[in-house]
C-alpha cells in the first residue's frame, strides 16, 4: 500500500490534526542516510562552483567552438519505440544560440526540430528561420519553435 500523508489530507478537508498520529509511522525508517545527504551536499557545491564560473568555463570549454553536438539514443519503453537523436546547440557570444534536433526513430519518423531562444539575437533568430525555410524535404516534419515572437511552425 502507498504511502499516504494523513495530516496534508485532514489539512486539506479543513480538519485539525495536531493530534493525529500515522498508522505504521516510522521516522527511521524514512530517514535518509547519511551518506546520500553528504553526496547531494558535495555535488550541489560542485554545481554552484561551475554556475558561478561559467563565464570562465565557456571560454575555457567552448573556446574556437561554433557547435557543440551531442547524440544520444532514447528508449520510450510504454510505447516501445527506440529514438536517435543529434542535438546541435550554437555557441553565440550574444545569446543562448539556436538549438536543433535531428530525431529518427524505429518506427520510421525523422523529424528536425529547431529551436530559437527567449533571449535570441537577431542572427540566430535569421539562422533558426533559414533552417527552417531550407529543411531537406526527407524529414517526415520539421518545427520551428521561435521562443522570441512566441510562435510555433511545423511542415
Amino acid at each position: 500500500m502507498p504511502y499516504v500523508n494523513l495530516g496534508i489530507i485532514l489539512a486539506m478537508a479543513g480538519i485539525v490534526y495536531s493530534r493525529v498520529c500515522e498508522p505504521d509511522y516510522d521516522e527511521e525508517k524514512l530517514k535518509q542516510p547519511k551518506d546520500i545527504t553528504e553526496y547531494i551536499k558535495r555535488l550541489s557545491e560542485i554545481v554552484y562552483n561551475r554556475w558561478k564560473n561559467k563565464d570562465d568555463l565557456r571560454l575555457k570549454e567552448f573556446k574556437d567552438v561554433n557547435y557543440v553536438k551531442r547524440p544520444r539514443r532514447v528508449y520510450y519503453d510504454t510505447d516501445g519505440i527506440l529514438e536517435t537523436q543529434v542535438q546541435n546547440f550554437k555557441i553565440c557570444n550574444k545569446c543562448s544560440g539556436v538549438n536543433t534536433i535531428e530525431s529518427k526513430s524505429d518506427r520510421g519518423y525523422h523529424i528536425f526540430a529547431i529551436t530559437i531562444p527567449r533571449d535570441a539575437c537577431p542572427n540566430c533568430i535569421d539562422e533558426g528561420y533559414k533552417l527552417y525555410k531550407n529543411a531537406s524535404s526527407h524529414y517526415t516534419n520539421v518545427y520551428l519553435q521561435d521562443r522570441v515572437n512566441d510562435e510555433y511552425y511545423s511542415k
